[in-house]
């Protein structure tokens, strides 16, 4: 099986007019495929990136671990990039979680870190595309407001600030390369890390836990599943004629209180739910709702229903 996800639909050379298509990407000499190096390909994101990568034959993946590139590292970005001479570079390597508490870390990986990347790439005389992952937490506290990509950021916590530098870094880059910025909303699915609130939830609905401690119910969230995520991020790869920012994200919302109605549905079963106050922080996003005109427009969308997700999650299944 090749290329992406069929829920995810992928420009043609006709929808896209006149891009010159991914030979224009190809930079090695002879290479009869596209070399892509993912940063981040063991986290959530990337692994669902690089099974879609191994999965196309006209894409050679290349995981920057297997060359010792560490992002607090500038002489091993070095070493890596020059060592693999990559066409893409997508990353997707972040500290994630809001809630860290090594400040100091966060901004290192998230922000100097891609610093020293797009200085890397400036150095090896890199001339392919450079994707690199954001957040749609930079637009900080809406209330019921669709956010669009021109729209101003106001970025209310540590981890959204350091993406938010992440791509003033790539905004001031000057190099012979083109940079793509991606802002994802709420990305869940099969691999995320169980301190996250979904998988926190399916878990407990999945043991039939008889009690499960929530903060706020009302809060909504743009939930986008993460095989639609992945592939976009493909499409951003292998594509001629993509944007320089777009959101991923389904231009839909639902609540916590609609995510327990619609896991008791495909478990029936339905636990205690007691709120938990202490489970609230005070720079909690109570609204976020991402436009995807943009993302549209360029082919590509994300349109796997929230309960099609949660069954996924629910079930287990690692097929897909």
């Amino acid at each position: 099986m090749s290329g992406p996800s069929p829920s995810c639909s992928i420009p043609t050379a006709e929808t896209m007019g006149t891009g010159e298509g991914r030979d224009s990407l190809r930079s090695g000499v002879g290479r009869s495929k596209m070399r892509v190096m993912i940063l981040g390909s063991s986290g959530f994101t990337g692994r669902h990136v690089r099974t879609l990568c191994e999965r196309d034959e006209t894409l050679e993946f290349v995981d920057s671990r297997s060359l010792g590139l560490d992002l607090m590292s500038a002489d091993s970005i070095l070493s890596a990039l020059s060592a693999c001479r990559p066409d893409v570079v997508i990353n997707l390597a972040a500290i994630s979680s809001p809630a860290e508490k090594d400040y100091r870390s966060l901004y290192e990986i998230n922000a100097f870190g891609v610093q020293r990347l797009v200085d890397a790439l400036k150095a090896t005389g890199f001339a392919g595309r450079l994707i690199q992952a954001s957040t749609a937490n930079v637009y900080g506290s809406r209330t019921e407001w669709v956010s669009r990509e021109s729209d101003p950021v106001d970025p209310v916590n540590h981890y959204a600030c350091s993406k938010w530098l992440a791509e003033r870094v790539c905004g001031m880059a000057e190099g012979g390369f083109s940079i793509v910025l991606t802002r994802p909303f709420s990305c869940i699915g099969l691999g995320q890390a169980e301190h996250f609130l979904l998988p926190k939830i399916v878990r407990h609905f999945r043991e039939r836990a008889p009690r499960l401690e929530l903060g706020a119910l009302d809060i909504r969230r743009d939930f986008v599943d993460i095989r639609d995520a992945a592939a976009v991020y493909h499409a951003l790869i292998t594509r001629s004629a993509v944007p320089d920012l777009v959101h991923i994200c389904r231009n839909q919302t639902a609540s916590i209180q609609e995510i327990l109605d619609t896991l008791a549905e495909i478990a029936g079963f339905r636990p205690e739910i007691a709120i938990n106050p202490a489970f609230s922080r005070p720079n909690d996003l109570r609204f976020q709702q991402g436009d995807d005109t943009r993302l549209r427009r360029f082919g590509m969308s994300c349109t796997r229903t929230l309960h099609n997700t949660l069954a996924w999650m629910y079930a287990g299944d690692r097929s897909e």
